[in-house]
């Protein structure tokens, strides 16, 4: 009898606990523009849509997120901009999940997003961009993965991109744009894998260290210019850092002889690879100094297309001798002094077309040899 009087006392206890306990569901999706229609959410555990708060073109008088602190899920995206009083996310400090994408923009007083701590599933990308104020992206760092891309952008006072530690996945592109105080990739130290492409550009107080440490893939191509202090070739500058033993990753051009010594562990480029006075980003036309091309020596692959523009002082391609894939173009083009194609005579699949033009030494039989060799390498590999 006493067991059974335990077990209904228990049970008497615990049915209170479970109607408390019943999640809130508010269907829809929700646009707030005033602290008035935020108090109508005050209730809600889960939105199955989107919510907005702010709209661009409107400026809103909301000054606080404190009605939803009972909001944990959010089946699709979370769009916080053109809040001028807001200067903190203080409120929703409960919110776990996001079915789709998070971005903040255009939130002049916005000073910290620390109250997005507990979020731990995002289900889109990531955009924070024009928050004058924000110094730093602390509240971020239980997010493990991005399904999407990743957009830093346009913030006068961000310093660092510490809050983004836990990311180890980008599944779409990186791009850091406009940031005047942002100094390096700290904060980005736990990232392995980006699948899109990684934009660096117009970041001035950029200086480093610009490695990812644990960087492993890159889907895309990398570009990186407009970061001052960086000087010289600012896409081997940053790229160098990332490379994996043999592997190196995105797009890379080479202008001088110290720039291509830096790709001399290179036995793969995931990307293009230009050699010579032509950038695949910026589109414009050089002389180099290049002599030599013995420092790519251990070349097999590039994942894209090869380039030996404009060199006019190189006479041979001696140094890719070991160089046996190309995944798209081969172009060969205005090196004045350039007489042989030897070091491609082992080159055996070549992805589009192949360009050799305006090399004035070089004669028309080297040319046609070479040709010859690359079909007959390429139909008995």
């Amino acid at each position: 009898m006493r067991y059974l009087i335990t077990t209904l006392t228990l049970l008497l206890l615990i049915t209170p606990l479970q109607v408390l306990a019943v999640e809130v569901v508010c269907e829809g999706d929700y646009e707030i523009l005033s602290m008035e229609q935020m108090q109508h959410l005050q209730s809600c555990n889960k939105i199955t849509g989107d919510l907005n708060i702010g709209k661009f073109g409107h400026e809103s008088d909301i000054t606080s997120l404190k009605h939803l602190a009972q909001l944990k899920k959010i089946g699709g995206y979370l769009y916080i901009q053109h809040n001028k009083n807001l200067t903190s996310l203080a409120g929703i400090d409960n919110l776990t999940q996001l079915g789709a994408f998070l971005c903040i923009s255009q939130n002049s007083s916005l000073r910290t997003i620390s109250s997005l701590h507990q979020l731990t599933s995002l289900g889109g990308g990531l955009a924070i961009y024009s928050n004058a104020q924000l110094s730093n992206l602390s509240g971020l760092e239980n997010i493990t993965k991005v399904s999407e891309h990743v957009l830093i952008k346009d913030h006068d006072n961000l310093t660092s991109l510490a809050g983004l530690n836990g990311i180890n996945s980008i599944s779409g592109n990186l791009h850091l744009t406009h940031n005047k105080r942002l100094t390096s990739f700290v904060g980005l130290d736990n990232l392995k894998r980006i699948g899109g492409d990684v934009r660096i550009l117009h970041n001035p107080a950029f200086k480093g260290p610009l490695g990812l440490p644990k960087i492993r893939t890159i889907g895309g191509d990398i570009m990186a210019k407009n970061n001052d202090p960086l000087s010289g070739s600012e896409i081997e500058s940053f790229i160098a850092p990332l490379n994996t033993p043999g592997t190196c990753l995105g797009s890379l051009f080479a202008q001088s002889m110290t720039d291509l010594d830096r790709l001399s562990q290179c036995t793969r480029i995931t990307g293009h690879l230009s050699i010579g006075g032509w950038d695949w980003n910026a589109g414009w036309d050089q002389t180099t100094n290049i002599t030599s091309l013995k420092a790519l020596r251990y070349l097999v692959s590039v994942g894209k297309s090869l380039s030996i523009a404009h060199n006019n002082h190189l006479t041979n391609l001696s140094g890719l001798e070991n160089l046996t894939n190309i995944g798209q173009a081969l172009w060969i083009q205005h090196n004045a002094s350039l007489t042989s194609l030897d070091g491609l005579y082992h080159l055996n699949n070549l992805g589009t077309r192949l360009i050799i033009e305006n090399n004035k030494a070089l004669t028309g039989e080297e040319t046609s040899l070479f040709k010859q060799q690359l079909y007959i390498n390429h139909m008995t590999d």
